[in-house]
């Protein structure tokens, strides 16, 4: 059953509840969907919870949850925000939904956390090991090695 339509829903919020839904009947006002859930109907009971990959990070939303961006995953349904990939670990793709998709840097290269992308180590810096998030100077005066890769 459709509480939110029966429930004075529609006639005390109006037609454009979108966004909004009330689970108790009788009432004579609607609740704006929280953070991390959604609505795209009117007359609603409930709102939507967003998929894993996906988040809505604004209460009342009556618009579909946004995909995780570069460099975030969310695994877990009705979320507000990503989960931002640590330092020294890279994920490329929208709408992902685990660790396991933020993948390590390899040698020579670097990320920050919540990087799409490795960043080639600068001239004077190296990388001497994977998963680095930002790669230490090259060493230099007497008794200092030129090759530390």
């Amino acid at each position: 059953m459709n509480w939110g339509a029966y429930g004075n829903c529609l006639a005390s919020c109006g037609l454009s509840t979108k966004g909004r839904f009330q689970q108790e009947m009788g009432r004579n006002y609607c609740e704006p969907c929280r953070y991390g859930t959604y609505n795209d109907e009117t007359g609603q009971s409930s709102c939507k919870a967003c998929e894993i990959g996906t988040h809505i990070d604004v209460s009342g939303s009556d618009v579909a949850c946004k995909a995780c961006g570069l460099g975030k995953y969310q695994s877990q349904k009705g979320k507000a925000h990503c989960t931002i990939c640590p330092a020294g670990k890279f994920q490329p793709y929208y709408g992902k939904y685990d660790h396991s998709h933020c993948e390590t840097c390899d040698k020579g290269t670097n990320a920050i956390e919540g990087s799409g992308s490795c960043t080639a180590c600068a001239m004077g810096q190296f990388g001497p090991m994977e998963g680095r998030a930002q790669p230490p100077p090259l060493q230099s005066g007497p008794g200092a090695h030129l090759s530390q890769a």
